[in-house]
């Protein structure tokens, strides 16, 4: 018998298309302003220097990660007999239904992700070297790498200032993949989250995953709205 497997492939909405593009014609503005600024090396001082090559490297490295994923999708989902396929650009890798403990929609400062939670976090992380279906590794090494780099230019302090005033947590200075999905339970009561406008027909997406985990072994998992996290207010 042929195993089920249903592939669920993530494309960002037309709304969301256009959104993104208002934001890459801003960074590449931002860009191209430091690059012009550059030509005065002679009057700057090595501070500004600095700086505005960490902008070329925020805005326009921003830029070009934002295109590439406007141009292909973002991943897939893939309902399997045994479990949960994640491919994504954020995270990837395979959760069986005895390790989801809770999927459904969460939402902060006006955003909608589809949230997964797991038991054993490690035994996920650990699933890629056994998974060699995954093929958006280069992708989440760009993420990851950029989100690394926005957070060495950006003054922490400030940073998780205005997180403690949103009701979030402060952010691990020197994330690993780990922590950050640590920090995403602690604050969202999920580990992954993938934002609503890459999920195709949102709400059937979160029931046929139910389903599946239902079918499989529902003693496991818990109703999403009973999961302890904290509330976070919409923008």
């Amino acid at each position: 018998m042929t195993p089920r497997i249903e592939r669920i492939v993530l494309r960002m909405s037309s709304v969301a298309k256009l959104l993104y593009v208002v934001i890459i014609a801003v960074s590449l503005w931002f860009t191209f302003e430091c690059i012009r600024l550059l030509t005065f090396y002679d009057r700057l001082s090595t501070r500004d220097l600095g700086g505005l090559v960490l902008g070329i490297a925020f805005f326009g490295g921003g830029a070009l990660l934002i295109l590439r994923q406007m141009m292909k999708s973002a991943g897939y989902l893939e309902i399997r007999d045994n479990g949960l396929l994640v491919d994504t650009y954020i995270s990837g890798g395979f959760i069986p239904w005895e390790n989801l403990t809770a999927v459904g929609a969460v939402r902060s400062t006006g955003v909608r992700y589809l949230g997964l939670a797991m038991a054993n976090v490690e035994s996920y992380l650990a699933s890629r070297s056994q998974t060699p279906v995954l093929n958006r590794t280069f992708d989440r090494a760009l993420a990851q790498g950029f989100l690394r780099l926005m957070l060495t230019v950006a003054p922490m302090k400030v940073v998780n200032t205005v997180l403690y005033m949103l009701g979030f947590s402060k952010l691990p200075e020197f994330p690993t993949e780990d922590d950050i999905l640590r920090w995403n339970r602690e604050n969202f009561g999920y580990q992954v989250l993938i934002q609503g406008f890459w999920v195709p027909n949102f709400d059937q997406t979160i029931a046929a995953i139910l389903a599946s985990k239902t079918a499989s072994c529902p003693s496991v998992l818990h109703d999403a709205e009973k999961i302890q996290r904290k509330r976070r207010p919409a923008a």
